[in-house]
């Protein structure tokens, strides 16, 4: 088959592959908080959270991409009305578990919610996504819009991405809502807008390839130590980018291909897709549920690993149950859905 793009192809199966990036990235996700052990942790945060921007970059249409007030208006909708309604039980049980004495101290966790949104973050860090997201994809709808010459993205969209890397690694924290962290996630979003005319080539010609080079790179990856993009800590920004890259690519190839196998109908398929269809109540509900199971398992007398198994296993039933109720009622305003 011929390089093309994706876009064109039937709308179902180009959703059922994302859906399964999506919900492995969840996965991976919720085991990092959880958390595993150090090797694991380095090679899940090596590529998970950069996953979740090339992903959003390969959902951009080339032909629909507005940067109009109606088009802004819709992405504050979709993405601060769940960073707001999630932050309330986040910081409700963040003030039950410390108590804290002083003003300043209960409201450091607000003041984190409407600037810093990352490093001060109470339970629910993973909030930092949606407006660091929510940046990103108004950064590269501005960009597009303007000039759709690839060469001309491309420039300004690495003048974001090293203002970005500059910001984060000698001015922390001081631009708001994580915006330097955007302008590094614009880097995988663009890949992501650039991956999707090349996705059906590499899935026929170098699926193989691609596994076998994350082979023999993961010595090269832990040796950069766990990064977090949240917190902008990246080590050799290179080794960062790279992993990134090509742990995420290998990803989405596979999902790709197994989207459009016998397997992509079997039971666990069929579950990490629910997961990723609701990946945005798994994204800001996780860590609050993490924090109470792992509460009443270590109050059992649970050992350490059994307390983070059945803390992992009650968190993911949970959610599921969370994001069939928000989904299949009312409620699902609360995702910045109609």
């Amino acid at each position: 088959m011929e390089v093309s793009d994706i876009s064109t192809q039937n709308q179902t199966f180009r959703l059922d592959y994302i859906d399964i990036c999506k919900g492995f990235g969840i996965i991976l996700m919720i085991l990092g908080h959880i958390p595993v052990a150090k090797t694991p942790m380095i090679l899940i945060y090596s590529f998970h959270m950069p996953l979740f921007f090339i992903l959003s970059g390969l959902l951009v249409k080339s032909e629909n991409n507005p940067f109009t007030f109606i088009s802004i208006k819709r992405k504050f909708q979709k993405f601060l009305i769940p960073y707001a309604v999630f932050f309330v039980p986040a910081y409700i049980l963040w003030f039950i578990e410390l108590k804290p004495k002083t003003l300043n101290h209960a409201l450091k966790p607000l003041v984190a919610a409407i600037w810093d949104n990352t490093n001060n973050m109470p339970i629910a860090g993973a909030l930092w996504f949606l407006p660091s997201l929510l940046w990103c994809s108004l950064l590269f709808a501005a960009i597009h819009q303007k000039n759709k010459k690839p060469y001309v993205i491309t420039i300004q969209v690495m003048a974001f991405v090293m203002f970005g890397f500059f910001m984060e690694i000698h001015y922390k924290g001081v631009l708001p809502w994580a915006f330097g962290i955007s302008s590094i996630g614009l880097l995988f979003y663009f890949y992501g807008y650039l991956l999707k005319h090349y996705l059906q080539f590499l899935s026929d010609k170098y699926s193989g390839p691609l596994l076998l080079l994350c082979c023999l790179t993961v010595p090269l990856i832990l040796t950069n130590g766990l990064v977090s993009m949240r917190t902008g800590t990246f080590h050799n920004i290179f080794l960062f980018i790279f992993g990134a890259f090509l742990f995420g690519t290998t990803v989405i190839v596979f999902a790709y291909k197994l989207s459009n196998s016998f397997l992509n109908q079997t039971l666990v398929i069929k579950l990490v897709k629910q997961i990723g269809e609701g990946s945005i109540v798994y994204l800001c509900l996780n860590e609050v549920f993490i924090n109470v199971y792992k509460a009443i398992f270590n109050k059992l007398g649970l050992s350490s690993q059994l307390v983070l198994f059945f803390a992992f296993v009650a968190t993911i039933i949970s959610l599921f149950v969370c994001e069939r109720i928000f989904m299949k009622t009312k409620l699902k305003i609360v995702l910045g859905k109609k």
